[in-house]
């Protein structure tokens, strides 16, 4: 469900793997033409010498350490590309506009756009408690407990083009850059849904 919905908000998707497990769902997806798939990403691009060290710590807390370099892959590769990059999403992190007529995550952003704005700092809200649906279910349908607990500058989305470096959540804006640049999303326009409970018995 997460790469549908956030086909279905205007998103191009880039899938990143280590081992091969995206290709379904890239086959499922690819017809659409906004999703690229880039399996074994690690060791294609940087040799096996990496490939096997991101496999040996496949179950350690530093697997997350080559997502650094898919973030910068995607930044690099979207310069010129795409107005508007956001460096990463785990599984259980959903792009969310608040019901508005007519409102869509691109004119939302294109307002913004016409202010000058090129990194957009989004805030996240908290779910959680027990699922409401089985896993046929969307996640808004299944996790419906919110703490109410706003992250007010959870991730961000930003122009590549104006963007130096990007890890984890956050972005570097080129040398130069100024306060106008940036810019604190109201939750209540656009955020980010952190499911929390998604992968185990993890209560808001």
């Amino acid at each position: 469900h997460l790469l549908e919905h956030h086909l279905r908000l205007g998103f191009q998707v880039d899938i990143y793997d280590k081992d091969g497990s995206g290709r379904q769902a890239f086959s499922r997806l690819r017809k659409q033409g906004r999703v690229a798939y880039f399996p074994r990403f690690v060791q294609t691009h940087f040799g096996g010498n990496l490939g096997r060290a991101e496999a040996a710590s496949n179950k350690e807390p530093s697997a997350g350490c080559s997502a650094g370099m898919q973030e910068i892959h995607c930044l690099f590769r979207h310069r010129g590309r795409s107005r508007w990059v956001a460096p990463r999403l785990d599984p259980d992190e959903f792009f969310f506009i608040p019901w508005r007529q007519g409102a869509t995550i691109m004119s939302e952003l294109s307002k913004l756009e016409r202010e000058g704005v090129r990194h957009v700092l989004v805030p996240s809200l908290e779910f959680g408690g027990l699922a409401a649906g089985n896993e046929n279910h969307s996640v808004g349908e299944r996790f419906l407990f919110s703490s109410g607990v706003f992250n007010p500058q959870w991730t961000v989305l930003s122009d590549p083009l104006h963007t130096m470096s990007s890890h984890l959540h956050s972005a570097r804006p080129r040398p130069g850059y100024s306060a106008s640049e940036l810019y604190s999303m109201e939750g209540d326009r656009l955020r980010v849904n952190h499911y929390l409970h998604m992968f185990g018995r993890r209560h808001v």
